[in-house]
């Protein structure tokens, strides 16, 4: 059974690929599922108070807690067992996850890694090194299997594994003045201060942009999907590369005067100037908007699952577009969604905020689910009417942190995991099924 978060809504879930943790209103922390990938955080429960950031691997959890120390459960391979360096792991200001390691900043600028030595949990004595003459850490990227590292010198320091990023000494005299880097799945690319575009790792997955080089000028914003990058330019044009989502010759004549980019796992999508829309990368994640594009006009906000999205016009209504089983289908809470203030995501769901207070959720094909919370004594009732996809498969950097709101809780899980069962959350109803 779980603690229950009664009276003490959830601020913050994250999920591994079989378990889910969620930080309460408390600072307290509550986590379910599957064991071996982090579902029972009994261990540590009694150091698990005042935490306000959770981060996930594949199979391991990390809680950030205000006084800067860091508390760790789940497989130690994945980043579950922090030992070794606990004693480091102090005045930590952020963390950051690849598949099965974890890197903390620490205050001073100096970085602690733990977990999966492949995934870039080890730093060798010339990374080391390497981190010690840049200055300190200003931010830290993660791929799939490594991570990147900013000094506050403007120079990266990447390490983990050498054919998803870890290795950037081929390209390692043209970062200087770093101002920001994205990362695919297998990638990293690094936008400079002078607004071009360096990119290394895996080619297939980005990490070559030789063929576009010439046209990366004055890049203002990177977007990544899981294989391909989209840059956006000064001037308000887009420039691609990467997997099958990185080509966009045949958009290139609608791809003008571009404000805002967004991707998900496999497509990209576009608001331009207008408030209208430009999609473009796999039909099954969202790079088809034909259907809806009537709809498609005067948006300002997009948001991302991994196999669809969510645009917010200004008159409070949602569009949404994509896979059924990544919340590309918001025809059950079609109704609720009107005078939409905000939207989020997680992997595989959206969750709205509307004008009252009140979240919708808009989920997906499979597993079906919604649950209601409510404080007894004070309206308005907070909702979260959906789940998207099947609950059983969220990423470990899906289920990430959602809307703040009154007497709710931000993201709904399945009563039943098939790897564990919830146990008593307060006055929660949940019910599985449609509605």
């Amino acid at each position: 059974m779980l603690a229950p978060c009664a009276g003490s809504p959830s601020q913050e879930v994250q999920a591994t690929d079989f378990a889910f943790a969620a930080v309460c209103g408390d600072g307290r922390v509550v986590a379910w599922g599957d064991p071996d990938f982090g579902g029972d955080c009994s261990g540590v429960q009694e150091q698990l108070t005042s935490v306000e950031q959770i981060q996930s691997t594949g199979a391991a959890f990390a809680a950030l807690k205000t006084d800067g120390s860091v508390v760790v459960w789940g497989h130690p391979i994945f980043g579950g067992d922090a030992r070794a360096v606990q004693e480091q792991l102090l005045e930590v200001v952020c963390v950051q996850n690849s598949r099965g390691a974890f890197a903390a900043l620490r205050s001073d600028g100096s970085l602690v890694a733990w977990g999966a030595p492949h995934g870039g949990g080890s730093c060798s004595a010339a990374v080391r090194e390497a981190l010690r003459r840049c200055g300190g850490v200003r931010s830290v990227q993660a791929s799939y299997a490594a991570f990147a590292a900013i000094g506050r010198d403007e120079t990266v320091v990447s390490w983990g594994d050498t054919e998803k990023g870890g290795d950037s000494s081929s390209v390692q005299e043209q970062l200087t003045g770093v101002q920001q880097i994205q990362a695919t799945r297998a990638a990293f690319a690094a936008v400079l201060r002078t607004g071009r575009v360096v990119t290394w790792g895996c080619p297939q997955s980005g990490g070559d942009s030789r063929d576009v080089q010439d046209r990366l000028r004055n890049v203002q914003q990177i977007q990544a999907s899981t294989y391909a990058f989209a840059a956006l330019t000064a001037a308000g044009e887009v420039v691609t590369w990467g997997g099958d989502a990185g080509d966009s010759v045949q958009m290139q004549g609608k791809l003008r005067q571009v404000q805002q980019i967004q991707a998900s796992g496999g497509a990209f999508a576009a608001i331009l100037q207008d408030g209208s829309v430009v999609t473009w990368g796999d039909p099954d994640k969202g790079g088809n908007s034909s259907h809806v594009q009537a709809q498609l006009v005067e948006v300002q906000q997009i948001q991302a699952s991994r196999d669809a999205f969510a645009a917010l016009c200004t008159d409070g209504r949602v569009v949404t577009w994509g896979s059924q089983r990544g919340g590309g289908d918001c025809g059950r809470v079609k109704e609720r969604l009107k005078d939409v203030q905000q939207i989020q995501a997680t992997t595989h769901a959206f969750a709205a905020l509307l004008g009252d207070g009140s979240v919708t959720g808009i989920k997906g094909k499979q597993r079906r689910t919604w649950m209601e919370r409510e404080d007894p004594k004070t309206e308005p009732k907070t909702s979260f009417l959906g789940f998207g996809g099947d609950a059983t498969r969220i990423s470990s950097r899906g289920a990430s942190r959602l809307l703040g709101v009154p007497f709710g809780v931000r993201m709904v899980p399945c009563a039943e995991l098939g790897c564990g069962t919830l146990g008593e959350l307060g006055p929660l109803s949940i019910k599985m099924g449609d509605e």
